[in-house]
């Protein structure tokens, strides 16, 4: 009699393992589902806002950095984006434009990747731009800056209009 009963234990712990695979496999479906789900929401949410933001100007050596809009707008807590175009007047490198001396915006939360341009290049960057929070209703001035290979650094006026 023993030995039926370690058989039926052992059958019984086997249709327990059985079930919590079957459960696992079904809940790593679900998971995969959801973060295919919220990924394909948040590149079709980008790629509207790029299309919604027209091209900037074109470039030139003379005028190495133009920005569409020319004034941004949005609400406090808001993200807006900005499209930057971006003239290479250095040697190849790894530009990345940024805002500097802003106090709605902070620096480390903007949105932005690197691209390597050759001498001459020019670069159309999209920037995901946070606007912070409990920020009043009102117009402030930002720069955004590239730095270029030796230390050279262009800079040109960003306003933003808080409403």
């Amino acid at each position: 009699m023993l030995r039926k009963e370690k058989k039926l234990g052992s059958l019984a712990l086997s249709m327990n393992a059985i079930v919590v695979l079957i459960l696992a496999i079904a809940m790593l479906g679900v998971g995969l589902y959801t973060v295919r789900l919220v990924k394909t929401r948040v590149v079709s949410e980008f790629e509207k806002m790029e299309a919604a933001i027209p091209d900037p100007s074109k470039v030139s050596g003379s005028n190495p950095i133009t920005t569409s809009p020319e004034t941004i707008v949005g609400g406090a807590g808001d993200t807006v984006g900005l499209k930057v175009n971006v003239y290479n007047i250095g040697e190849m490198a790894l530009l990345r434009p940024k805002i500097t001396s802003c106090e709605v915006v902070v620096p480390e939360a903007v949105q932005v990747n690197n691209k390597t341009l050759e001498q001459a290049e020019s670069a159309i960057f999209v920037m995901l731009i946070p606007i912070t929070k409990g920020e009043g209703a009102g117009r402030y001035l930002c720069a955004l800056e590239v730095e270029y290979e030796d230390n050279v650094t262009k800079t040109v006026d960003l306003p933003i209009t808080i409403t």
